[in-house]
């Protein structure tokens, strides 16, 4: 498996130094898009998430990320992966800042949703999302990437999840191998397991977001809440996966 990383924040920098207005969205478009004439073709795909007229508080993440020495350390995260699995494929690998905190951009659940399940697969790109919400740390840049790399490998073995079931195992699967615990207590976990157990066949979309992400997120973007805590279902599937 080949794996090469792309520096794409240090242009989103350069996009946010532009002044907002038309002439941001116009360096955003260049940044992004090139002269592709198809999504495949685009010149930096992971900054297709980025929101082009965000403020400053996400301009100062951005640059804290920088200044922490974010390409390098991923550099060194993805050149360390590389050899882990002896697959014929080819990525690049890079980094997206989604704007989590303010306005109505980006719901983290829902693009969460997105980065974790995608509706089709990208044969070019590995998207690596961080957010403004968490407060930057090598610790969450390398969870990050190791998850998100994890799934690929997934989605390649088994295709893309469609059943809920099948989500778990791959959020399983990524999330031991990004190195993350279960935080829910036994007795929550248990409970947790046994209110998902009817849905794990289930394909419907409201139905498994409910289940994997909780009462609150499901609440928040108008899904039907099944009385579970925040990412429930996500530890059910790291516990799940370790055991």
């Amino acid at each position: 498996m080949k794996l090469e990383f792309v520096a794409t924040l240090e242009k989103l920098l350069e996009v946010y130094r532009v002044p907002i207005g038309q002439a941001r969205f116009d360096a955003y478009i260049a940044a992004t898009v090139g002269g592709a004439q198809s999504r495949a073709d685009l010149a930096l795909l992971p900054l297709v998430s980025a929101n082009p007229m965000a403020k400053a508080d996400v301009h100062a993440a951005l640059e804290t990320w920088l200044e922490l020495g974010v390409d390098m350390a991923t550099q060194k995260i993805v050149q360390s992966l590389t050899p882990v699995w002896s697959l014929d494929v080819a990525y690049k690998v890079g980094l997206t800042l989604l704007d989590d905190q303010k306005g109505g951009w980006t719901n983290r659940f829902l693009n969460d949703w997105e980065f974790r399940f995608p509706s089709k697969t990208n044969p070019d790109w590995i998207v690596v999302p961080l957010w403004v919400s968490e407060t930057p740390s090598f610790e969450i840049l390398e969870v990050a990437i190791r998850a998100a790399v994890a799934r690929v490998i997934w989605q390649l073995q088994h295709g893309l999840p469609q059943t809920l079931l099948e989500m778990l195992y791959q959020e399983g699967f990524a999330q031991s191998f990004a190195g993350l615990k279960p935080t829910l207590e036994t007795d929550d976990l248990e409970y947790s397991r046994m209110v998902i157990a009817p849905f794990l066949q289930s394909v419907e979309k409201p139905v498994q977001f409910a289940c994997l992400f909780g009462d609150a997120a499901a609440r928040e973007v108008g899904y039907m809440a099944l009385g579970l805590s925040a990412f429930a279902g996500f530890d059910v599937a790291l516990a799940d996966y370790s055991n």
